[in-house]
C-alpha cells in the first residue's frame, strides 16, 4: 500500500460472515477515516466498538504514520476494564496482525491481574504502512447494561525505528460501548438441604415370671426379724406346753398335782440348752404324783 496515494483509510474489522464463522457478533465493527498526510507524528489509536451483551468482539489497535515514518521495536500496551475478558485466537494467540504490523515480528503477553495486553515488536525493515496494527477477541460480560463504555486504554512504553532511535509518537484511548438489551441469565436455587430426623429406639421392657409353686407343696414365710411365733400344746393331764420362736423364750407352766391352782409364779426363761431339761423334770414331777395318788386311792378301797 503506497503512503501517498492514500487519501482515507475506511478499516473494517472483518465482514460480517468471518464474524459469524467466529462467533463474533456483526455490530463489533469500526470505520475510521483517517488522512495519514494529516498526521505529523506516528499516532497508536485503540479502536471505538459498539457490541450487545455477552458478546465476543474482535477489538482493533491502530498505527497511523506520518509519510516516510517507520517503526520497528517498540513496547505497547492495551489497558482494558474491568468486567472484559481478553481470550486467545484460533492460533493460539492473543493478536491477530493486521496491515500495519505485518512486516514486523509480534510478542503478545496476557497480564488479567492488571488488565494489560502486551505487544513487542521487532523487524529489520521496519514497518512503513498505516492501518490496522493488531486485533484482539475481548467478551463483554452477559450482565453489561446497555449506555455503558468500556474504556480502552493505549501506553507507550517504547516507540524505535529500525535503527533503534526515538520515534515521535502518542496514543488515543479507545472504548466498547454497549448497546441492545441484557441477557436474560437463569439463576437456579440450591435445593433445601434435606433434614433427618432420628427417632431413639425404645428402652426394652423387662417382663418378670414367677412360677406359681408345684403341687401339694407347702410355702412357710418366716415371721419378720424380731417377731414372736408362739406353738401351744394339750396333753393328756391337762397341762399345756408354749414353745416361743423367733427371738422369744420358751414358758412352760405345770398344773400342781393336787388339783389346786397354781401361784402363778413365772419360772425366768432359761438360756439355751436347759429348756429340755426343765421339762424332763417337769414330767417326773407330774409323774410321780400320778403314781402316789394312785396308791393313796387303793388304800383306801
Amino acid at each position: 500500500m503506497s503512503k501517498s496515494t492514500i487519501a482515507k483509510i475506511a478499516a473494517v474489522v472483518c465482514s460480517a460472515a468471518t464474524l459469524g464463522a467466529l462467533g463474533i457478533a456483526a455490530s463489533a465493527q469500526t470505520t475510521l477515516d483517517v488522512n495519514p498526510g494529516a498526521v505529523t507524528k506516528t499516532t497508536i489509536l485503540a479502536g471505538q466498538v459498539e457490541a450487545e451483551p455477552g458478546e465476543l468482539v474482535q477489538f482493533p489497535v491502530y498505527i497511523y504514520q506520518p509519510e516516510g515514518t517507520h517503526y520497528a521495536a517498540t513496547g505497547l500496551r492495551l489497558v482494558y476494564a474491568e468486567g472484559l475478558t481478553i481470550q486467545k485466537n484460533n492460533r493460539d494467540s492473543y493478536g491477530t496482525k493486521g496491515v500495519a504490523g505485518d512486516d514486523i515480528t509480534q510478542t503478545f503477553i496476557l497480564n488479567d491481574k492488571v488488565r494489560t495486553l502486551g505487544l513487542g515488536t521487532m523487524g529489520t525493515d521496519g514497518e512503513y504502512d498505516s492501518g490496522i496494527a493488531y486485533t484482539c477477541l475481548v467478551k463483554v460480560p452477559d450482565d453489561a447494561t446497555p449506555g455503558t463504555q468500556y474504556d480502552m486504554k493505549m501506553e507507550i512504553e517504547s516507540w524505535l525505528d529500525k535503527k533503534s532511535q526515538p520515534v515521535a509518537a502518542e496514543t488515543v484511548d479507545g472504548w466498547i460501548k454497549i448497546v441492545g438489551e441484557p441477557k436474560e441469565t437463569t439463576t437456579t436455587e440450591a435445593p433445601a438441604p434435606v433434614t433427618t430426623t432420628t427417632t431413639a429406639a425404645p428402652a426394652p421392657v423387662t417382663t418378670t415370671t414367677t412360677a406359681a409353686p408345684a403341687p401339694g407343696t407347702t410355702t412357710t414365710t418366716a415371721a419378720p426379724v424380731g417377731g414372736t411365733t408362739t406353738t401351744t400344746d394339750g396333753k393328756a393331764d391337762g397341762s399345756t406346753t408354749t414353745t416361743g420362736k423367733g427371738g422369744s423364750a420358751a414358758t412352760t407352766t405345770a398344773k400342781p398335782s393336787s388339783g389346786g391352782s397354781s401361784s402363778g409364779s413365772k419360772t425366768d426363761a432359761t438360756k439355751t440348752g436347759d429348756a429340755g431339761v426343765g421339762v424332763a423334770v417337769a414330767g417326773l414331777m407330774i409323774a410321780a404324783g400320778a403314781a402316789v395318788a394312785a396308791t393313796r386311792k387303793k388304800k383306801e378301797d
